[in-house]
């Protein structure tokens, strides 16, 4: 009997352990804001990574001043974003878009990517593909 106790109660704190591991990759308010969002109109992709677990989009923001700031972006999973019709090859390195970033709350230029406009007008954004 103490045997299926002691089996329990390493079942229970290995699936808390677990749980409260998955909670903190996924603690989203931790790390970009909820609220707030930054829009960069025709920005040049640098760099795509369509890799799990989340799907990464760089782009270059030319400033007011002149200086150039690249930006680190965010967004689903490959497979949720093909899911939702985002396709592999929808964002290629040199392509000019739009897009609109849930940015970092410590100020860093990264964000969560929350749209993206083609230059041909198709819509990208969190639940899916807009045209």
């Amino acid at each position: 009997m103490r045997t299926i106790g002691v089996a329990l109660l390493i079942a229970l704190v290995t699936l808390s352990v677990g749980v409260t591991a998955s909670y903190a990759h996924h603690a989203f308010g931790a790390i970009y804001s909820t609220t707030d969002q930054v829009a960069f109109d025709q920005v040049e992709i640098v760099s795509v990574a369509w890799t799990n677990p989340h799907t990464r989009i760089a782009f270059d923001v030319t400033e007011e001043n002149g200086e150039v700031t690249r930006w680190n972006t965010e967004t689903g999973s490959p497979s949720a974003l093909s899911r939702m019709g985002w396709l592999r090859n929808a964002v290629r390195v040199g392509d000019v878009i739009n897009v609109a970033v849930q940015p970092a709350l410590d100020g860093t230029p990264r964000g969560h990517l929350y749209r993206v406009v083609l230059s041909d007008g198709t819509e990208f954004n969190r639940r899916g593909a807009l045209r």
